[in-house]
């Protein structure tokens, strides 16, 4: 039998019918009833239990009263699923298990296993710490919500390191960097995991990574710790740098027969649509990316007419840069919103180079409460992404989802690179939003810093 809705509780709180369309309730403690009976699917808890954990500074009438809101407001979401998920038998209530499926459990289930495929099942299924970001107005449901985090995480990083060693010793460096960039979004102190990346880095030719993993783990302990590397950690620092220099990018994977032609076609009519009448200033930029390289550069200015858009650098070109010089830093504009607010990403956005060590995601704090064709640019794309209508206001969860999202702010986003979020045109009188917003990106785990901009 086919479950007929699921419950995601790995990075927030998500439910899903059959068509993973996203079901929601109007009372956010009847989501954190599911979310609490979901952790022991078929066993039952008492109405007495139930109404402690969620309404305990209330009366026992009224928090009688506030349970049974709840759990209808949970039966109406799933009987419009056509699906009956609750159980409730006099005093007891529980979920029945063959009818609703929870990330969290088959997560259980699968570090249960031990066995490698059960492994990345296991981790694929992890998308951040439990309930992250949910909260309710409740001590001793926060309590249960916080010990579980933990006990989760726990599971998740041996998880991840089992599975990072299987991938390494079968030599499958690509999915063992991956790996170990997951288990350090979990826990950002474990510097044998650095290490163990840095030396994937290297041996999968990625020098330049190597060397950049290691100033993200300086950086993060002297930050948090006040503390430097360990000695182990400066030393295989210091063999990577006498190495020898960085290489260059590797070259991209050759198409498959049948397929090179058309891919260069396609790239070719690209590069025509988009360089037609701009053969001269190309060759002009690539003189002066060459002049760079060899130590020589300055300040560019590109400009246009005001109906024009002006052509940028191909990533590889910035890459080869990256690699090629000892520029401080180099700045890249890798999307734009055409003065919108907010956005989500085209299809061939963004374009953000390989190398990349930081990427700063954009958004304006005054979208919220205002309706989002107004403010958005792809507003179909932001829709798709919060389920909100063009004519629906944006709110603080609306544009934290936005740019929390994969297919959002951090869509194209390179696995080693520093993530900062800042939150533009902020007043006086959006602050309180703005504050709230950034507490949201705050907690999530990828997310390395959140700045706020006055509009002033």
């Amino acid at each position: 039998m086919t479950a007929g809705v699921r419950l995601f509780l790995f990075g927030g709180f998500r439910l899903e019918n059959a068509s993973g369309e996203v079901l929601s309730t109007s009372l956010r403690k009847a989501e954190a009833l599911l979310a609490y009976l979901a952790m022991a699917p078929g066993k039952t808890a008492s109405r007495e239990k139930l109404a402690t954990l969620l309404w305990g500074e209330s009366d026992q009438q009224r928090a009688r009263q506030s349970l049974r809101q709840a759990l209808f407001a949970l039966t109406r979401e799933f009987a419009q699923a056509e699906v009956s998920v609750l159980r409730m038998e006099s005093q007891m209530v529980s979920l029945d298990p063959a009818a609703i499926r929870v990330d969290v459990v088959e997560f259980q289930a699968f570090v249960e296993t031990g066995d490698g495929d059960r492994l990345t099942d296991a981790v694929a299924l992890y998308s951040g710490p439990f309930l992250q970001g949910f909260t309710v107005d409740s001590a001793e449901f926060d309590e249960w919500q916080m010990a579980l985090q933990g006990r989760l995480d726990e599971a998740a990083i041996k998880a991840f390191l089992g599975l990072l060693d299987r991938q390494e010793a079968a030599g499958n460096l690509a999915s063992a960097i991956e790996t170990a960039q997951g288990a350090l979004r979990i826990d950002r102190y474990r510097e044998d995991v650095h290490r163990q990346l840095m030396r994937l880095f290297v041996a999968s030719g990625m020098r330049s990574s190597a060397l950049h993993q290691y100033r993200l783990c300086r950086d993060f302990l002297e930050r948090e710790l006040g503390v430097p590397p360990d000695a182990e950690t400066d030393t295989l620092y210091r063999e990577i740098l006498e190495a020898g220099p960085a290489a260059a990018p590797d070259p991209e994977p050759a198409a498959p027969a049948g397929m090179a032609a058309a891919r260069v076609r396609d790239r070719d009519r690209s590069r025509r649509a988009a360089t037609v009448g701009r053969t001269a200033e190309l060759r002009e930029l690539d003189r002066h990316l060459q002049a760079a390289r060899e130590g020589r550069g300055g300040l560019v200015v590109v400009t246009g007419e005001a109906d024009e858009k002006v052509i940028g650098l191909a990533p590889v070109s910035v890459d080869r840069l990256y690699t090629a010089t000892s520029a401080d830093y180099i700045l890249v504009e890798a999307d734009g919103a055409r003065s919108r607010s907010i956005k989500a990403p085209g299809d061939h956005e963004p374009v953000i180079p390989r190398f990349s060590t930081t990427v700063i995601v954009v958004v304006g704090v005054d979208a919220i409460g205002r309706p989002l064709e107004e403010v958005a640019h792809r507003p179909d794309r932001v829709a798709a992404l919060t389920g909100l209508g063009y004519d629906d206001n944006v709110t603080v969860q609306d544009a934290a989802t936005v740019l929390l999202h994969s297919d959002g702010g951090r869509k194209g986003l390179p696995e080693s690179a520093r993530l900062v979020m800042a939150i533009t045109k902020v007043s006086q009188e959006n602050t309180p939003a703005a504050n709230s917003l950034a507490a949201i990106l705050e907690e999530h785990p990828r997310v390395d810093r959140v700045v706020t901009i006055s509009d002033r």
